[in-house]
């Protein structure tokens, strides 16, 4: 190439330099959008969970109705049946109190390590920042796994969320000790930020709750 023969315009081609600029920064922003994905609840979870408690309900209050009525055709009518009797209903009493807290208080959720979303039908959404949450646990017993958390500007509220995957929950239970672990992305990320934020057991707090709430009605006593 001679002296003074120009240089391929190419090199000084402006709108060349923005679109390798343009498609670098789109990359970055890419990968930063992915890292701060949200993970969302799973939504077949949810609809069981609102599903089933009709169907237990139904359940319960269909044996109850109709196992007096067989029991007394056949005039089979014994104590071990009453104290059954008496068990189940106790059992359908407690079941119900528990899905009428858990209805109340159910939403699908979204988070990432800044903030949680919470949503649930007819309602507007409800933006936590992670530095809000007071505590934070799986709800016992609780197969799709089900957490329950609590926030700093209202301790006495609970909001109740499914996990991400329906399939990667696992629970046992023998003799009233349970094995719970839930594989799923939300599960993973919920252990992370509860380390990272040093977040208290529900459980932890509903006692110390329920323990200064006795302080206080016996001072007033006194």
């Amino acid at each position: 190439m001679s002296k003074n023969q120009p240089y391929p315009a190419i090199l000084f081609d402006k709108s060349l330099f923005w679109y390798v600029y343009n498609t670098l920064a789109n990359i970055s922003k890419k990968s930063s959008l992915q890292e701060t994905k949200m993970i969302e609840s799973d939504g077949m979870t949810y609809e069981m969970w609102k599903m089933g408690k009709g169907v237990f309900k139904y359940l319960f209050l269909g044996w109850l109705i109709i196992t007096p009525i067989i029991v007394i055709f056949l005039g089979d009518i014994s104590w071990n049946f009453f104290l059954t009797y008496i068990i189940v209903l106790i059992i359908f009493q407690l079941f119900r109190l528990t899905r009428k807290n858990i209805s109340s208080n159910f939403y699908l959720a979204k988070m990432n390590e800044e903030i949680i979303i919470l949503k649930r039908d007819g309602e507007e959404s409800i933006n936590l920042n992670w530095n809000e949450v007071s505590s934070l646990s799986r709800l016992r017993f609780t197969n799709p796994a089900l957490y329950i958390m609590t926030i700093e500007a209202q301790k006495n509220v609970e909001y109740i969320f499914p996990t991400s995957a329906h399939l990667l929950t696992f629970s046992i239970s023998i003799n009233g000790i349970g094995i719970q672990r839930d594989f799923s992305k939300m599960g993973k990320h919920i252990r992370k930020m509860k380390k990272l934020k040093n977040l208290k057991s529900f459980y932890f707090h509903y006692a110390n709750n329920v323990i200064q709430n006795i302080k206080k009605t016996f001072a007033n006593n006194v």
